[in-house]
């Protein structure tokens, strides 16, 4: 497909931070061939490499950035968290006893698997953000032991004011945030902190003003480990957690304006 050797590296080179975070390896791919990836496997598998080159390029321009990425360990991100500002909250920690854990020539040990639930605030941008990790284990003189913990899955939750922006027809943030309009004209927003999380909350603290939240929007304060129990009830292990932040950031979220 690529003729000219330097064409895969002229595509991504040109991109910008932005338009990395934000870059869709199977839609560039459908462009080029013109056929969709789902009937064409030539262009599934072009698609499939862009996913794959993107994926390294863009973890490794964030590492130079001091940003998260895909690999971005706990100590990492609260190392961020902490030079922005935010204070943690809530946290609360997950064991899952006797796993097995198999390495090397089909050797097996039980260990534990130690996995966490964290919140944090910032008191002066009224963001929360949720996120949970997994654990990473290296192999000592042939003895598991445990690491370090990954982010594994992560939001964070915003107001903010857009009026200003949505009159002058600069509707930027809707290419940094997903969410929607409240009455008052405010926009509740939350976006992934996994991959660029300084990056996006630099883009919207540059294009608008962070404010008290207008309503409790949807929010999902749950441990992965959760989810895989029979009838579990979302709403109330969301309202378990939030019932332990403190109650000044209860009454925020809850969106009591007069806090």
């Amino acid at each position: 497909m690529f003729q000219d050797p330097n064409m895969l590296d002229n595509l991504f080179n040109n991109l910008t931070t932005e338009d990395l975070l934000n870059f869709d390896g199977l839609a560039e791919a459908e462009k080029i061939t013109g056929r969709s990836y789902k009937v064409c496997e030539e262009t599934s598998s072009l698609g499939s490499m862009f996913i794959m080159v993107a994926g390294e390029k863009k973890r490794n321009l964030l590492k130079e950035l001091g940003d998260t990425n895909s690999r971005s360990t706990l100590l990492e991100f609260e190392n961020l968290l902490q030079l922005e500002g935010f204070e943690k909250i809530y946290s609360k920690e997950y064991i899952k006893k006797d796993y097995e854990y198999t390495f090397g020539n089909d050797q097996m040990q039980l260990v534990d698997e130690i996995s966490h639930l964290n919140c944090y605030w910032h008191p002066e941008l009224y963001v929360l953000i949720s996120c949970t990790t997994y654990p990473n284990f290296d192999i000592i003189n042939d003895e598991v032991v445990s690491s370090s913990e990954t982010i594994n899955s992560g939001k964070m939750y915003y107001c903010l004011n857009v009026k200003k922006h949505y009159e002058n027809d600069n509707k930027v943030w809707e290419s940094h945030s997903s969410g929607g309009y409240n009455k008052d004209g405010s926009y509740s927003g939350d976006h992934d902190i996994r991959e660029g999380f300084r990056f996006n909350l630099n883009n919207l603290k540059k294009y608008h003003d962070f404010v008290k939240w207008s309503k409790e929007p949807f929010l999902w304060l749950i441990h992965y480990s959760e989810t895989k129990e029979d009838y579990y009830n979302s709403d109330e292990l969301n309202k378990n957690v939030l019932e332990q932040f403190p109650i000044n950031i209860q009454n925020i979220i809850k969106g009591d304006k007069d806090v």
